[in-house]
C-alpha cells in the first residue's frame, strides 16, 4: 500500500485519475519506487481514493463533532487559503452557528445566577 501526500494543487488527484484511467497521460513519466511504469502496468493497479475520503472524513469530524475553527482545519489539511476550506466544508458550519448560540445562551444564564 502506498500513500500519496502533498499540498493542494500539486497533482495528487490527477495522478490517481491517470492511474485509474479516468484521465489520459499524454506527457510525463510515472515511476513507483524509482521504477518507470508503462501504461499496461498502472492500468492493472488497484487504485482507491481512500486517502481523499479519509481527508474529508477527518475535516468533517473536526468541524461537526469538535467545532474546529476553519483556519485550524485549513492548516491541518494543508490548504494554502482558508477559502478552499470554507468553500469545501461550509455546509458543515451552519450547525456550528447553532452550537455557538447555545453556548452563549448558557454562559449568559450562568452569569445571571
Amino acid at each position: 500500500m502506498y500513500g500519496l501526500v502533498g499540498r493542494n494543487g500539486v497533482g495528487k488527484t490527477t495522478l490517481l485519475n491517470i492511474l485509474s484511467n479516468y484521465d489520459k497521460n499524454y506527457t510525463g513519466v510515472i515511476s513507483i519506487d524509482g521504477e518507470k511504469m508503462n501504461k499496461v502496468d498502472y492500468l492493472d493497479m488497484p487504485v482507491a481514493y481512500a486517502m481523499d475520503d479519509l481527508r474529508h472524513s477527518h475535516a468533517s469530524l473536526l468541524i461537526s463533532k469538535l467545532g474546529a475553527q476553519p483556519n485550524l482545519v485549513a492548516d491541518r489539511l494543508g490548504h494554502e487559503k482558508i477559502q478552499t476550506t470554507l468553500s469545501t466544508y461550509s455546509h458543515l458550519y451552519p450547525d456550528q452557528s447553532r452550537k455557538l448560540a447555545d453556548q452563549l445562551e448558557k454562559l449568559a444564564e450562568a452569569d445571571e445566577n
